[in-house]
């Protein structure tokens, strides 16, 4: 199994027009992805580092149904910080602080900074008119899954 999983896969279980949470979005390429799979579908994109807001939104530009936010999904709304992984990629960047079996884990990388960035959970950022439910939730948070 290449560890990927198979998004026309899960197609199969949604309806046309999903209401699509992708957290940890990073470069974008899973949300314009699904752009593809369901053009009608609303996708919320989580993405908090400050360094790649405005290439998500100049990425973005031409996808109406991407609305990017620039905060975490947490356990706690408020501001935590984001220990950033230096190295070939940020994509492992995480609110969890950095552990031993980490460095393992990401050969050749290391946590040598971190920024506070806004932080909100599921629960309070659906707790809006706008959002009636979530069909389906795409998350990418480097171990903090099971805390939101």
């Amino acid at each position: 199994m290449s560890g990927k999983i198979d998004k026309q896969f899960i197609a199969r279980f949604l309806p046309a027009s999903p209401i699509i949470v992708d957290t940890g979005t990073f470069n974008g390429d899973n949300a314009i992805e699904m752009t593809t799979l369901w053009p009608s579908a609303k996708i919320h994109a989580f993405e908090p580092l400050p360094g790649l807001q405005n290439f998500l939104k100049e990425r973005f530009i031409h996808y109406s149904n991407i609305h990017l936010h620039s905060l975490a999904l947490s356990n706690k709304n408020g501001m935590q910080k984001l220990y950033i992984i230096s190295g070939k990629s940020i994509a492992s960047s995480s609110l969890l602080p950095p552990t031993p079996a980490m460095k393992g884990i990401h050969n050749k990388l290391d946590f040598i900074e971190s920024v506070d960035v806004p932080t909100m959970t599921l629960d309070s950022w659906a707790d809006s008119p706008e959002i009636s439910h979530i069909d389906l939730l795409w998350l990418d948070m480097q171990g903090m899954e099971p805390q939101c």
